[in-house]
């Protein structure tokens, strides 16, 4: 096809305005480098053949480890000790240095709010259970009084990934488990390679950043039973509903298991402030600990044998390995960099921050001088613009008549102490962890004070459709967009004086 006019003097404008039209090119010099031999008789034949070399072994011991029986029930007693105990089939409890097995599900457990390193961790192979406790369990304080948690859990040593030195390792977002195994921080590669049932969810049934608030709306509606909400989503959200699941180990051994987890001991990990909980609570949070194991496991079962289905090439599962074990070196420059980008996000979220608080400054303002001025505004009408409610508290007289007896004077009495004279929208913003108002992008106020419009059309926001656009319908306004159905009363953007008929 011959480029027309147009075309060649749209493509000269936009080398014009890249300051590169007119501007001989700077000459590539010719390169060549030795083409390796192919392996098989054609470029295809060549890459199924070298990702079948690469990851034929990890793949067998992978398949062997879907297909096989395990010993599923967690131990009915834990050893507190450090390190690595072995709870056998036959009831046998040993103190090992490593587990020696070649394939095992294993989940790692922290204390957020005390450090970033393992507290306990539990592994499943097919002989046996193992059970890891960090020393910091054992022996909260060194010698030389600092917090005894510095130490990362062994899968024992490996010689240059040779032959026979082939392990893998299945986790849930196994990402976070591995930064804490010791062997991931050795210079020389080994043997070992991880594969998670994240990605293998992603990869069969998972959801795109779009649909996952969709998704969680959903779920939550059908979870109380709320049948407007599941009824008006049924061809969309619904459609994806029944065959997906956001990434989470709860939701996604509920969706390709069945499985029911109990998150509840979770709490105390997160909330624990001194290690003594932590050893209080030990038996409870190794079991809640092995219980994610089972459920990782049971997934692992389902979601690998669809993968091998969905991706069969060979080179997709040496490419989930590859990705699986690598590592990004860094120096002390990174933190710099991490501690620039930090205060230049800050900086700007302050200032996004004080230009809306500016707007809703002004909305008060105006509401001050009219308190009726909002009614003609299609954005701000959409704002709960009612003041806490307020009573009128009866003197008491003296006995002669003379007065109000001290501390009982006729007063008007506030149903709340925070910002008692704003509107309840800009109560509202108001954060108890802060002790302030906060307004930020995320806030449902904010498009609303920054007066968003699509096409126009000034944005509404809908307790069930979310945020949408109104048309008067003798607009002539053409969409493949279907037209929603709105409640006439208790909707957000509910402005008196309009006759929602005459919109859609």
């Amino acid at each position: 096809m011959e480029p027309t006019a147009d075309m060649v003097k749209c493509a000269i404008s936009h080398l014009e305005k890249q300051n590169l039209w007119g501007k001989e090119a700077i000459p590539v010099p010719n390169t060549t480098f030795p083409v390796p031999p192919l392996r098989g008789t054609n470029i295809e034949d060549h890459f199924y053949n070298i990702g079948k070399l690469d990851s034929q072994v990890y793949l067998d011991l992978a398949t062997r480890f879907a297909h096989s029986s395990v010993h599923s029930s967690p131990p009915k007693e834990w050893v507190l000790q450090e390190g690595w105990t072995r709870y056998g089939k036959d009831g046998s409890v040993t103190k090992v240095d490593y587990p020696r097995d070649r394939m095992f599900t294993f989940d790692v457990e922290t204390v957020p709010n005390l450090s970033k390193y393992p507290v306990m961790a539990c592994a499943l192979s097919e002989e046996a259970w193992y059970g890891w406790v960090s020393p910091w369990l054992v022996n909260p304080v060194t010698k030389d009084g600092r917090q005894n948690d510095q130490h990362l859990l062994s899968f024992g040593p490996t010689r240059n990934n040779r032959k026979g030195d082939e392990r893998i390792l299945v986790g849930h977002n196994v990402g976070y488990d591995r930064a804490r195994v010791l062997e991931e921080y050795c210079l020389e590669q080994n043997g070992l390679r991880y594969l998670d049932t994240m990605s293998l969810h992603i990869a069969g049934s998972g959801l795109c950043t779009q649909q996952r608030p969709s998704w969680l709306k959903y779920s939550k509606a059908v979870e109380n039973g709320d049948e407007a909400y599941v009824d008006a989503f049924k061809d969309t959200t619904g459609k994806y509903f029944d065959v997906s699941a956001v990434n989470s180990l709860l939701q996604v051994s509920k969706f390709h298991c069945g499985i029911n987890m109990d998150k509840a001991p979770r709490n105390v990990l997160v909330e624990a402030t001194e290690i003594g909980l932590i050893q209080e609570n030990f038996q409870e949070l190794m079991t809640y600990c092995g219980q994610d194991v089972v459920a990782t496991h049971a997934v692992y079962q389902q979601t690998f044998p669809r993968f091998l289905e969905t991706c069969p090439h060979p080179v997709s599962f040496a490419g989930m390995l590859q990705m699986g074990s690598s590592f990004l070196t860094v120096n002390e420059g990174w933190t710099a960099y991490v501690t620039r980008c930090n205060k230049m996000y800050r900086e700007m979220a302050e200032n996004v921050e004080s230009k809306l608080m500016l707007l809703a400054q002004n909305a008060l303002d105006n509401f001050e001088r009219d308190p009726e001025f909002f009614k003609s505004d299609p954005w701000l009408c959409q704002l709960d613009w009612n003041l806490p409610a307020r009573r009128e508290r009866a003197g008491q007289m003296r006995v002669d008549g003379t007065g109000w007896v001290k501390g009982r004077e006729p007063k008007t009495i506030c149903g709340t102490k925070i910002l008692p004279d704003k509107p309840q929208w800009f109560r509202g913003l108001w954060s108890n962890e802060e002790k302030r108002i906060k307004l930020t992008t995320r806030q449902r106020v904010a498009p609303l004070l920054l007066k968003l419009q699509w096409r126009g059309f000034p944005l509404v926001h809908s307790s069930l459709h979310g945020w949408t656009f109104r048309v008067p319908r003798e607009h002539e306004y053409t969409t493949k967009m279907a037209e929603l159905t709105f409640a006439p009363e208790g909707e957000a953007g509910f402005q008196e004086g309009i006759n929602f008929a005459d919109y859609r």
